[in-house]
């Protein structure tokens, strides 16, 4: 999805969540495959989403100056 919006001519931060997060690769799309796939998929997911909750705050405490 990345390539498709860049492609669009959006090449400026534009991230993956993994990447924002500072991991590498992606997260492995589960379609086709079976409920421990989309429960992995899932677990990933949450993952990302709490350290960039994390991350997020953090930068708008210091933002504020806290």
């Amino acid at each position: 999805h990345k390539t498709v919006v860049q492609q669009h001519g959006f090449t400026g931060h534009v991230f993956t969540l993994k990447e924002y997060v500072g991991d590498e690769g992606d997260v492995k799309d589960p379609y086709g495959g079976d409920m421990k796939m989309y429960r992995k998929c899932a677990d990933e997911l949450e993952d990302l989403i709490l350290r960039l909750k994390d991350i997020l705050h953090e930068s708008d405490m210091a933002a504020k100056g806290n």
